[in-house]
């Protein structure tokens, strides 16, 4: 009787771990769903143009910078279009921020959101683009467009004016777009290569699918 007895609670045991472990993966799944919708979300709204490719799927990661980002290359029918960058910089006021860029194919700005930030509320929180607009001051600006001296905030000899009271957030911000707009133009080349590779691969598809000559 206690042998059988053993036998229900270690097969009652059991159970219970498999039913925790397939829902611990279960969450972990949608856990990731919902992160890579957030992401693409993100992508979205830095990049306004149209890309018909899996940006996620894509991805390249740089590290050659001293800070770990992500390059995310953005496609129209096989060619290169556009990226998006997103990276933490841990230089703020207040502790690490997160952001988005997103750029032209020839790397110039189409948009900047901050994702995440612990800066000063009311201080330094106005880098996020739902308390100012000061994020519009990177539109349009490339590494062509500056010199590298120029990534600095006016107050440190640069060409981006600061947020008054919040030099330091400011100052992070220039610098992390800076450094990813880098990361970009040091992988811009591999990126494209994975264009015509893209194209010759369907293009090789396409005549393997056509009917054979007589």
């Amino acid at each position: 009787m206690r042998a059988r007895a053993g036998l229900v609670v270690g097969m009652v045991a059991i159970l219970a771990a498999l039913v925790v472990s397939i829902t611990a993966e279960h969450v972990e799944t949608r856990t990731e769903a919902v992160r890579n919708q957030l992401l693409l979300r993100e992508i979205g709204a830095v990049y306004p143009g149209e890309f018909d490719n899996d940006p996620l799927a894509e991805r390249v990661a740089d590290a050659a910078l001293d800070l770990p980002m992500t390059v995310y290359p953005l496609r129209s029918k096989g060619e290169l279009v556009g990226a998006a960058v997103v990276s933490t910089t841990p230089d703020g006021y207040g502790g690490p921020i997160a952001l988005a860029v997103g750029m032209t194919v020839d790397g110039a700005v189409t948009g900047v959101r901050v994702i995440s930030h612990k800066e000063t509320i009311g201080v330094g929180d106005r880098i996020d683009q739902g308390n100012s607009d000061w994020l519009a001051l990177f539109s349009g600006r490339s590494l062509e467009g500056s010199s590298s001296a120029g990534w600095k905030v006016t107050r440190d000899g640069g060409s981006f004016d600061e947020l008054s009271g919040a030099t330091v957030s400011s100052a992070a911000v220039v610098r992390a777009v800076h450094r990813m707009l880098r990361a970009y133009d040091t992988n811009r080349d591999r990126l494209q290569r994975g264009s015509a590779d893209r194209r010759a691969a369907s293009g090789a598809e396409s005549s393997t699918d056509q009917p054979a000559g007589r």
